[in-house]
């Protein structure tokens, strides 16, 4: 057999396809176990670090979308510091936001939408969202901008949900 044969014959091909086909599905579990995000720790009361992941989870729980919802729903309701709220949610999700904190149906937007490769992608929306802000750490807790960029996560969540 000359050394020609050895590369083209079909079983090392499919030999080659299933190592690969291997090594993607391996490395896709690994990225779908990976943060999401995460809650930094501040001790400024006037500081916003943490609002994009901090919207993220008041909007997901507005549609029940995480393990612990009830819990989350009180605390984004609370009128404490966006401070003093990540730190309630540090209490109970840890430092990072993962896909264990979310249902199935949470986890699968929250994979597509979080991670880059899908058309749409939560840090670009966040961005075109506040043009205004050199930095979205420095978005503001507010209703306001609440409602503008949930109503993103909702156009997002519906057009994710009418292709699955």
């Amino acid at each position: 057999m000359s050394l020609g044969q050895v590369f083209t014959t079909p079983h090392r091909h499919k030999t080659m396809d299933d190592t690969l086909k291997q090594f993607l599905t391996e490395a896709k579990k690994d990225l779908e176990a990976q943060p999401f995000d995460f809650f930094p720790l501040t001790k400024e009361t006037g500081e916003s670090s943490g609002i994009l992941p901090y919207f993220y989870l008041q909007w997901a729980t507005s549609r029940f979308l995480l393990l612990s919802n009830d819990e989350i729903s009180k605390i984004t309701a609370s009128r404490n510091t966006l401070t003093l709220k990540l730190n309630e949610i540090r209490k109970i999700l840890g430092n990072q936001l993962l896909p264990s904190h979310f249902t199935l149906e949470g986890n699968a937007f929250t994979q597509q939408y979080y991670r880059p490769g899908w058309k749409y992608f939560y840090l670009t929306d966040f961005g075109k969202t506040f043009p205004d802000y050199d930095d979205l750490d420095s978005v503001t807790e507010t209703e306001v901008n609440y409602k503008i960029i949930s109503t993103v996560l909702e156009d997002r969540f519906l057009k994710w949900q009418s292709k699955t």
